[in-house]
């Protein structure tokens, strides 16, 4: 007789003990800032490196055919989204979390075996590729943070949209999905703890919202993507303010906390007294994914400034597309006001630097010059022509515009052993 295969079916009551054994062991390893074990951490960035080298290429090649003239990322080849400013890992997890099915596919059929090969440095297991499928599984929402509970992790609730304080027929369209019962997740941290990463956010909202210090609890609100990761919940890298408008008004900001910590007594310290409808998730299950918000993969200022500042800054003297400008600053200082009293001559001058008319010196209420060195890249608007509070002008960029100009003058000036000074006002 031929042996026996193993009757398929669901796991038996031992397997399921042992697996939530396991899960238990390892949730008992989170240190009292909420943060998974440390080597953990090291797996679950170079798997979402790995990722990123996936798709690094397409993504600079989707920008370069948004914008021939964008700056490239500049991605580098160990530790990317350890060492990249927030703009930039924000373009490359969007298109990430954009293709995950594709991504996950290929990983499958061994398509990228080689790469994790040379970015990891051992061969790809299955259980990566089963952590790796798992991010199919995400959810990208503004979440209340109302508690960092020590070696548990940080109390996520997801409260989505507040309907009965939402003004009707005004701010963008919002998507029905979003009503539903709260959810609960213990999610636990990274390098930088999570109650480190909402300091700012809780102080800045109890500042705007004194009554929310009656809960005597650390809240914030975050907007981040939640992965499952090794039996637990984590999420991917960055995070950031709110962005859903969910909550515009100080009420639903009230009622969205109000929920979320009837949410956390209820969940997590078992109190029975709330009459609030939620569920604890330990895994990010189909039925409550949450598609991340598809973003556009064009770098934003705040990148552009750091390829400046950080990735090249020693170089920009032999840079092609950076030049030197030295501007000399007048600092204006307003004239006296009272509580009562704005002084004429206050909105004369504004309307005169705001005006088409090329500005005249203005000397009266002039108190202090300055003067120091701007670099500008080809690529950014021309320093010369950007006006004041007009952010609805298109600018041409400096290389269209005044570039060839300027260095013909500072090669004028240098014959003349001159400072070339561009002037500019700033209004304090």
């Amino acid at each position: 007789m031929g042996k026996k295969g193993k009757k398929k079916g669901a796991p038996s009551a031992a397997t399921k003990a042992e697996k939530e054994q396991k899960r238990v062991a390892r949730l008992s390893l989170i240190d009292k800032y909420g943060r998974m074990p440390r080597e953990d951490g090291i797996k679950f960035y170079a798997l979402l490196d790995f990722v990123a080298h996936i798709v690094i290429d397409d993504v600079e090649r989707e920008r370069r055919m948004n914008d021939s003239d964008c700056i490239p990322l500049h991605w580098p080849d160990r530790d990317g989204l350890q060492r990249m400013p927030d703009s930039t890992r924000t373009i490359v997890l969007s298109y990430i979390w954009k293709h995950i099915n594709r991504i996950t596919d290929e990983i499958d059929d061994g398509v990228h075996d080689g790469l994790f090969l040379r970015k990891v440095g051992r061969r790809i297991q299955d259980a990566d590729k089963d952590e790796i499928r798992s991010w199919r599984n995400h959810i990208e929402d503004d979440f209340v943070v109302i508690n960092h509970v020590p070696h548990v992790g940080s109390i996520f609730v997801q409260v989505g949209r507040v309907v009965e304080f939402e003004q009707k027929g005004l701010g963008p369209v919002k998507d029905d999905a979003d009503i539903h019962e709260p959810r609960v997740f213990c999610v636990q941290g990274l390098a930088t703890s999570m109650q480190e990463m909402c300091e700012n956010s809780h102080g800045m909202l109890v500042k705007a919202y004194p009554s929310l210090k009656k809960y005597d609890l650390p809240v914030s609100f975050l907007h981040t993507t939640l992965l499952q990761y090794n039996k637990g919940i984590t999420y991917a890298v960055t995070a950031e303010q709110t962005n859903r408008s969910y909550y515009e008004t100080a009420q639903q900001y009230a009622e969205a906390v109000k929920i979320a910590h009837a949410c956390y007594k209820s969940a997590i310290l078992k109190d029975q007294t709330t009459n609030v409808q939620c569920k604890l998730y330990d895994t990010i299950t189909p039925d409550i994914v949450r598609r991340a918000w598809e973003k556009g993969t064009n770098s934003s200022y705040e990148h552009e400034k750091w390829l400046r500042d950080e990735v090249r800054p020693d170089d920009r003297p032999n840079d092609p597309e950076m030049s030197c400008l030295l501007v000399h600053g007048m600092i204006w200082m307003p004239f006296a006001n009272s509580a009562h009293f704005t002084d004429p001559r206050t909105m004369t001058v504004i309307q005169e630097i705001m005006s088409e008319r090329p500005m005249k010196v203005i000397r009266e209420g002039f108190k202090h010059r300055i003067t120091y060195e701007v670099w500008f890249n080809d690529h950014e608007p021309c320093p010369f022509h950007r006006r004041l509070g007009a952010d609805d002008v298109v600018t041409p960029s400096f290389a269209e515009c005044c570039k060839k100009d300027h260095l013909k003058r500072v090669a004028k000036a240098k014959k003349r052993e001159e400072s070339l000074i561009c002037t500019t006002g700033t209004i304090l």
